[in-house]
């Protein structure tokens, strides 16, 4: 996997995919359920694998996709 660090098409796909979860948008506070750790949403780390593009926790060592950040109340 590719790390995406033009900050243009990070953004894109940020934005493109943070609306289909629960409409957050990149300064939403989330919590990834994996790790336990806050922070904006638009701090997650995109990748690109075989064509397609990947969204993962802020923090490397972490497993947590863009399917298990949840809002933080």
């Amino acid at each position: 996997m590719e790390l995406i660090t033009n900050q243009k098409i990070r953004t894109k796909i940020l934005r493109k995919e943070l609306r289909n979860y629960d409409s957050f948008t990149p300064l939403t506070i989330v919590k990834c359920i994996h790790c336990g750790k806050i922070f904006q949403a638009g701090e997650m780390q995109v990748y690109k694998h075989n064509g397609d593009y990947l969204v993962y926790c802020k923090h490397p060592e972490c497993s947590g996709s863009i399917i298990d950040i949840i809002e933080y109340t």
